[in-house]
């Protein structure tokens, strides 16, 4: 029973190791838009399959007024870097408005 609990130890902690380092691989931006994303979606707002950042912005925005600035610059900032002709300009905005996003659901 111990090496089998020893063995589901290892087993476990090797899995969160590849998550972590997989997540690390992750550029910043994408970074900061999945865990703003993430915490949106644990509050009941998830992202739906196919849905454009500024149209999730607009609908959860539409349904929280005091997360809606802070969440059209983030998903504005997003979509520039993703599929923009200056990735490299939008990139440096995105996990600030990230931030500022996560503190405002946090806060209340």
């Amino acid at each position: 029973a111990a090496a089998a609990a020893g063995s589901t130890a290892i087993f476990g902690g090797h899995l969160l190791l590849q998550r972590w380092r997989a997540q690390r691989r992750l550029p910043p931006p994408e970074r900061a838009w999945r865990r703003a994303c993430r915490l949106l979606g644990k509050r009941g707002w998830p992202i739906g399959a196919g849905e454009c950042p500024p149209r999730y912005a607009a609908r959860v925005g539409a349904a929280h007024p005091a997360w809606a600035d802070a969440l059209h610059r983030l998903a504005t900032g997003y979509a520039e870097w993703r599929y923009g002709r200056a990735p490299a300009e939008a990139a440096g905005a995105i996990p600030g408005a990230a931030r500022l996003l996560i503190n405002r659901i946090l806060s209340q």
